[in-house]
């Protein structure tokens, strides 16, 4: 009789513990909750509007989104944007400089590491109805963009000084290489917007 007993208790806890039903239907696949912190692509205005600067105004492109200045960065630059592109973000800084073409230029320049064969091609070219120095170079760039200190590798930077008193007008504008090849005839076409004189 103890035996039964014994045997009947068995059976009901096994029978209490978790079933399993196979009715053809695969369980849910479990979903991964959507991030926040995924960076947005940064926007402009979406219009085309002219700027003026100490001595000549460019037509700024839609797309382009400013950034906000540092008090430190106001200081010495007039301003800067960002120029979204699928293979990564450029950066243009404009704004009115001394020091003269030669020291600007060689500062440009340190801040790339260049590999061998692709040294810096340095020349002058016109930006509208002004002869101004032009630097090209390609390689590691080993100065910050935005909150990313680098370095930043295959990027590549031009770097203009348009001539003026008493002060130059800088232009430098950096990013990821192909992204550069890439949008270097609309880049063009801003510098052919210059304007000079008030």
């Amino acid at each position: 009789m103890k035996q039964m007993i014994l045997l009947a208790s068995m059976l009901l806890f096994v029978g209490c513990g978790p079933t399993t039903v196979d009715n053809g239907v695969d369980p849910p696949v479990p979903v991964a909750e959507a991030q926040d912190d995924i960076a947005e692509a940064p926007k402009g205005s979406g219009e085309d509007t002219r700027r003026q600067y100490a001595a000549v105004s460019f037509m700024i492109p839609g797309d382009w989104a400013e950034q906000e200045l540092s008090a430190m960065q106001a200081s010495v630059i007039e301003s800067k944007y960002t120029i979204p592109h699928d293979e990564g973000n450029m950066e243009i800084t404009l704004t009115t400089m001394g020091g003269g073409a030669q020291s600007n230029i060689s500062r440009w320049i340190g801040q790339i590491t260049v590999e061998p064969g692709e040294d810096p091609k340095i020349e002058s070219k016109k930006v509208g109805d002004k002869d101004a120095s032009w630097v090209d170079v390609r390689g590691t760039f080993n100065a910050r963009v935005g909150e990313d200190r680098g370095p930043h590798r295959d990027w590549r930077l031009v770097g203009i000084v348009i001539p003026n008193q008493p002060k130059d007008f800088t232009i430098k504008l950096v990013g990821p290489r192909q992204a550069m090849a890439d949008y270097y005839e609309k880049f063009l076409e801003f510098l052919d917007s210059a304007k000079y004189g008030g």
